[in-house]
């Protein structure tokens, strides 16, 4: 009896240690931001190895579950998000650009208008779009990574949608000319560099008098009055180092930054509740139906529990108030 009493104890001593060896190797980023290359490593990684798309779709970014939230399917509730960033940031301040874009038979000027999405993924939102306006836009989507360039080529094509493109662009080096565009969003790819200042007025450059800038961005909160404490401050450093991202700026510094930018009528909105679930539900979708990964290799599960810790993570501090989800919109002067 004392042998199993000791065989007992030493299994959950065993079991304890292990734990704690899993739990600081989780906390030890492994995808620190180097420049440009690192971010388009890790992107290429997610794209090669499909896991993302499997359970995520053709939209790697938020849902939109109202608020308070409502009970949706993952997929939908992406393109919902979709849907409710071009109300929200196109549609609400400018009317005539939207009935430019939806009403093309009262338009007398036959040209289209024309959108840029700058971090496209592998064009979700690109050929949402296009397919929503088939006869009055055309969308340029760019990314640092050539997988998701090849990807979205792919897609795009076996969809037939023909009022698309995709080009490996660096965000912060663009080359298109000046005032290109009638649009420019950003959906959760600003996190990614490293001057925001240099990004918003780069993609203010680049937007015709007149245009909508629309950026969608995890935020950390407002320290002015309150700075991070040291349990926050490694936490945000591990959001910040796993997945590539540069570093994140809070809501009241990128209103700052518009303004500054000469972009008026900025605009911002608060979506941390009506996008909340997507965490969750992001690693749901892999619990409810792994047999879809069962093949995969050990490297990738292993990449899969990192992201799933890093993922459980970031929806420990959108609920806690330490991070924010920002949307933001301002008006190129004319």
């Amino acid at each position: 009896m004392i042998l199993n009493f000791t065989i007992t104890w030493l299994i959950l001593i065993l079991m304890s240690t292990l734990a704690l060896l899993l739990r600081s190797n989780l906390r030890l980023p492994s995808r620190h931001y180097e420049g440009p290359d690192s971010v388009a490593n890790v992107y290429d990684n997610w794209t090669n190895d499909k896991i993302l798309e499997i359970y995520w779709g053709e939209h790697l970014h938020a849902g939109h579950y109202g608020n308070p939230p409502a009970k949706k399917d993952f997929i939908t509730a992406k393109v919902d998000f979709i849907d409710e960033v071009i109300r929200w940031g196109i549609a609400v301040p400018n009317p005539t650009l939207i009935e430019r874009l939806e009403t093309p038979e009262k338009i007398t000027d036959p040209e289209k208008a024309k959108i840029l999405d700058v971090g496209c993924g592998i064009g979700g939102s690109v050929r949402h779009m296009a397919k929503r306006w088939p006869k009055t836009a055309h969308v340029t989507g760019i990314t640092i990574s050539k997988a998701q360039v090849e990807r979205a080529v792919s897609l795009t094509s076996a969809q037939g949608i023909e009022n698309a493109v995709f080009l490996e662009c660096d965000a912060l080096n663009m080359e298109f000319p000046d005032a290109s565009f009638d649009i420019v969003w950003a959906v959760e790819s600003e996190m990614h560099m490293p001057d925001k200042d240099y990004f918003i007025r780069e993609m203010a450059r680049v937007l015709k008098p007149g245009g909508m800038l629309v950026i969608a961005a995890w935020n950390v909160r407002d320290t002015r009055n309150k700075p991070l404490s040291k349990a926050e401050a490694d936490h945000v450093r591990l959001l910040v180092d796993e997945w590539a991202h540069a570093k994140f700026t809070s809501i009241r510094e990128y209103i700052e930054i518009f303004e500054k930018n000469n972009l008026l009528d900025v605009a911002i909105e608060d979506w941390t509740a009506s996008t909340q679930p997507s965490w969750r539900q992001a690693v749901w979708s892999a619990v409810r139906d792994p047999r879809r990964i069962i093949n995969i290799s050990m490297a990738q599960r292993w990449s899969l529990v990192r992201d799933a810790y890093t993922i459980l993570r970031y929806d420990t501090a959108f609920r806690s108030g330490l991070c924010q989800y920002g949307l933001f919109r301002g008006r190129k002067s004319n």
